[in-house]
């Protein structure tokens, strides 16, 4: 009975480590869970951009947005929907005067500039100044797995009409994507600074 149990004991640690994610897990897409609530489902589309659908459950406003990207940081548009539905609420796209998936690799002390311009409404559409820098990051450290991270911070302004939206991203190396932990556009919660799990689908 003894060397049952401590064979079990010296099997736990290489268990634990078999749930940690790696880059093979997007084949599959993965998904991000929040202290607000909040969830994200990523998925690598046949192109190599990324699909995240964002599902707010925080706030008083429910929706889920579907934001299209490279690497989860340069963003070519988003969609909102309805809860429970797929009735379009609302949409962007986005493009740039620089190639979408040419800013990576994602390290601490890059900063690139550029122009964004977006279309879809009226009201914000047009073109905005661009700029992405890096940032150490203390790792992502979840249950027995650790991800080291970068903090990227991606701006885009245009001060004439008063727009100045920011979002936070915390880029995890190791599986390739970036995931946002902050948007202003959005009003995401403070609590999503916070991932509470990553899993894979």
């Amino acid at each position: 009975m003894h060397r049952i149990t401590t064979a079990l004991l010296l099997l736990s640690p290489a268990i634990a480590s078999a749930q940690c994610l790696t880059a093979d897990a997007m084949d599959g897409g993965i998904t991000v869970s929040y202290l607000s609530g909040d969830v994200s489902h990523i998925q690598r589309q046949a192109d190599g951009s990324l699909l995240d659908a964002f599902t707010k459950n925080s706030g008083y406003y429910q929706e889920t947005i579907l934001f299209e990207s490279w690497d989860g940081v340069v963003e070519t548009g988003w969609t909102t929907h309805e809860p429970n539905t797929w009735e379009v609420r609302d949409s962007k796209s986005k493009t740039y005067d620089f190639a979408p998936d040419s800013l990576a690799p994602y390290t601490a002390g890059m900063r690139s500039l550029g122009t964004v311009t977006w279309a879809g409404s009226r009201y914000d559409s047009g073109e905005k100044q661009y700029l992405v820098t890096g940032y150490e990051s203390e790792p992502l450290v979840i249950g027995e797995c650790s991800y080291d991270a970068v903090r990227v911070f991606v701006y885009e302004t245009s001060l004439p009409d008063g727009d100045f939206n920011i979002r936070e991203i915390k880029f995890l190396p190791a599986l390739g994507v970036g995931v946002q932990v902050g948007n202003s556009y959005f009003a995401f919660s403070p609590e999503d600074a916070e991932i509470l799990d990553i899993t894979a689908n």
